[in-house]
């Protein structure tokens, strides 16, 4: 399983866990997530990494809310 996407703000670095989950971010792109980052939704941050490293290759962005789509299309 690839490593989790998540980004810590305060921090600024990488979560540690495995990503067995996978979002769509605002960008458009999707990330892998682990248990923790995906059940965050409204409060969490994703980037880009080079491989397995700390190190980011892009700026955090946010990630994409479910409940912003529409319920019922009428």
């Amino acid at each position: 399983m690839p490593r989790c996407e998540g980004y810590y703000t305060l921090e600024t670095s990488r979560c540690p866990n495995e990503g067995d989950h996978e979002m769509k971010a605002s960008d458009g792109d999707r990330y892998a997530l682990c248990e923790y980052h995906a059940d965050a939704v409204w409060t969490t941050t994703v980037a880009r990494w080079h491989g397995e490293t700390g190190l980011r290759a892009s700026a955090p962005v946010v990630l994409q809310a479910a409940a912003r789509e529409p319920a019922f299309i009428w």
